[in-house]
């Protein structure tokens, strides 16, 4: 995919944890895809699949998540950078570009 002009990415958060990663659970989820580390702003160290350009790729992997690997907590976050940013923030960047 070529870059995104604003920056930002959809990605699929599959789980967050407040004293790190636990390397079993990326091992069991390690299928799913490419998967990256975050630290939300809270503190917890997020963990999420996929990346996507738009919306709705991000949203299509999230139901390919609930259904194929059971991940039925599974949602769309938005990342400009490393950096998660709210949602409804990266929509109105990216609509505003």
């Amino acid at each position: 995919d070529p870059p995104v002009p604003s920056g930002i990415v959809y990605k699929v958060q599959i789980g967050a944890f407040r004293q790190g990663v636990p390397p079993a659970f990326i091992e069991k989820n390690k299928l799913i895809g490419e998967l990256s580390q975050h630290i939300n702003e809270d503190g917890y160290y997020v963990v999420a699949a996929g990346s996507f350009k738009d919306i709705n790729g991000a949203q299509k992997f999230r139901d390919k998540a609930v259904t194929d690997y059971g991940l039925k907590d599974a949602f769309v976050i938005s990342c400009m950078g490393e950096e998660i940013i709210p949602l409804a923030d990266a929509l109105k960047i990216v609509g505003s570009k």
